[in-house]
C-alpha cells in the first residue's frame, strides 16, 4: 500500500475518499483503493456528499469521481449539476475580476489580487472551485483612488441585506470603524443581474492582519506581478509572497473562535489550495523562509504546511517541513479567544478528530461564555 494511503488511514472511509479524490492528481497508486472504498456496501454516501459540499470540495471531486464505477446515480447527478452551476458562476466572476484589473492598471494603483481570484486563474478549471467574493490588497495611500474606481464601476460600499436582497450603504461610522479596527475596509458590492452570481463583492485589504501596520503588505506590493491564463490577466504578489499570504490567512481563520463557532475554521478547500499551489508553482523555499522570518510569520507558514501534509501527504518535502519547524510547536493545538485577544485555549480533540467533525464547535462553545465575560471586563475598563 502506498505511503499516501498509509498516512490517511486514521480517517474514516468516506473522509479518505474525500481526500484522495480532491488531490491534484489521482495516481494509479491509489485508484484501486478508491474503487474498493466506493464498492464497500457500508460506505456512507450521505456523509461523503455533505462533507464535500461543506468543505467546498464538490467541484474538484466531481472532475475525478466520474472515472470510477458504481457511483450512486443521485450522488453523481448532484455533483454534476453543482459543477455546471459553479462553472457558469466562475466565468461571470472572473470576467468581473479582469475588468477590475484593467481599471486598476489604467490608474497605476499599487495593488494585488489575493486568494481565490489568483488561485482560480492559475490552478483550477472552471467549476472546480467556487469563490464567494474577490479579495484585493491595496497600498494604504491608494485606498481613496481604489474606492473611486470601484464606485465608478457601480460598486457600493456596504452590506447585503439577505432578506430584501438589497445593498445597504455603509455609514461613515462603519467605514471608519473598519479602517481603524481591522485589516480591510467595508466591502464593495455590485449587483450583476446574472442568475449564477447576483452580486459581486470585493474585499479591499490594506495590511496582512489586525495587529500590525501596513509596512509588510507594502513590501509585498512592491514585488507584485501580472499573471495570466487563456481568459485574462490579473496582478498579484510574487509567488513566494503569495504563498506566505495564503498561509497567514489560513492560520488566522483556523484559530479564530468566531470562525470555529460557524465551522469555517478548517474548511478543507483552504488546505487543498496549498496542496495545488505547492505542486503546481515552482518556488524558492529559501526566499519563503527568509521573508516569513523577517515579517515574523514563520509560525503561520509552518502551521499551514504541517496540517496540509496531514490531509494531503507528499505535498511538502520532508526537508522543507523540517526547515520551517519552529522551536515551540505547542501552538499547533491551540486556538484564540475573540478577535484582538491574546487569550489561547488548548484543544482536547486532535486535528484528525476535529477537522471533519462539528464536535470542535461544541468544544469551543464551552469557552465562549468565559470569553464574553472577559471581553465585557475589558470594555468596562476602557470606559473608565
Amino acid at each position: 500500500m502506498c505511503e499516501v494511503i498509509n498516512r490517511i488511514q486514521k480517517f474514516k472511509n468516506h473522509e479518505q475518499l474525500l481526500l484522495l479524490l480532491s488531490r491534484k492528481v489521482v495516481l494509479d497508486d491509489y485508484k484501486e483503493y478508491c474503487q474498493n472504498l466506493i464498492d464497500d456496501p457500508a460506505f456512507n454516501w450521505e456523509e461523503f456528499l455533505g462533507l464535500a459540499y461543506n468543505n467546498r470540495l464538490n467541484g474538484v471531486i466531481y472532475n475525478r469521481i466520474i472515472q470510477f464505477r458504481h457511483i450512486p446515480r443521485e450522488t453523481l447527478l448532484c455533483l454534476q449539476l453543482s459543477f455546471q452551476a459553479q462553472k457558469e458562476r466562475e466565468k461571470i466572476h472572473q470576467k468581473e475580476i479582469y475588468e477590475i484589473f484593467k481599471q486598476f492598471e489604467n490608474e497605476n494603483l499599487s495593488y494585488a489580487f489575493l486568494k481565490g481570484a489568483v488561485i482560480n486563474t492559475l490552478l483550477y478549471e472552471h467549476g472546480e472551485r467556487i469563490s464567494n467574493d474577490t479579495d484585493i490588497m491595496v497600498d494604504e495611500k491608494d485606498l481613496q483612488k481604489c474606492s473611486e474606481i470601484l464606485e465608478r464601476m457601480g460598486y457600493i460600499q456596504g452590506s447585503l441585506d439577505k432578506k430584501t436582497n438589497k445593498i445597504i450603504p455603509a455609514t461613515n461610522r462603519e467605514k471608519i470603524f473598519a479602517r481603524i479596527n481591522t485589516y480591510e475596509v467595508s466591502p464593495f458590492i455590485k449587483e450583476t443581474e446574472k442568475s449564477f452570481l447576483n452580486f459581486h463583492s470585493v474585499d479591499v485589504n490594506f495590511k496582512l492582519s489586525n495587529n500590525e501596520d501596513s509596512s509588510n503588505s507594502k513590501r509585498m506590493l512592491e514585488n507584485a506581478t501580472v499573471v495570466s491564463n487563456s481568459n485574462g490577466s490579473i496582478r498579484t504578489f510574487a509567488k513566494e509572497h503569495f504563498f506566505i499570504f495564503i498561509c497567514i490567512h489560513l492560520y488566522r481563520e483556523a484559530v479564530m473562535m468566531s470562525q470555529i463557532l460557524i465551522g469555517k475554521d478548517l474548511m478543507t478547500y483552504k488546505f487543498l489550495d496549498i496542496h495545488f499551489w505547492v505542486l503546481s508553482i515552482e518556488m524558492d523555499w529559501d526566499i519563503i523562509y527568509n521573508n516569513a522570518k523577517e515579517i515574523n510569520k514563520l509560525k503561520e507558514v509552518y502551521y499551514t504546511m504541517y496540517f496540509t501534509e496531514i490531509l494531503y501527504p507528499k505535498t511538502i518535502n520532508e526537508d522543507v517541513l523540517k526547515k520551517f519547524k519552529v522551536d515551540d510547536c505547542s501552538y499547533l493545538n491551540e486556538y484564540m479567544g475573540k478577535e484582538n485577544s491574546d487569550e489561547r485555549y488548548k484543544w482536547n480533540l486532535t486535528f484528525e478528530e476535529r477537522v471533519f467533525s462539528r464536535s470542535r464547535i461544541v468544544e469551543a462553545f464551552k469557552n465562549l461564555k468565559e470569553e464574553d465575560t472577559r471581553y465585557e471586563k475589558i470594555k468596562t475598563a476602557l470606559k473608565e
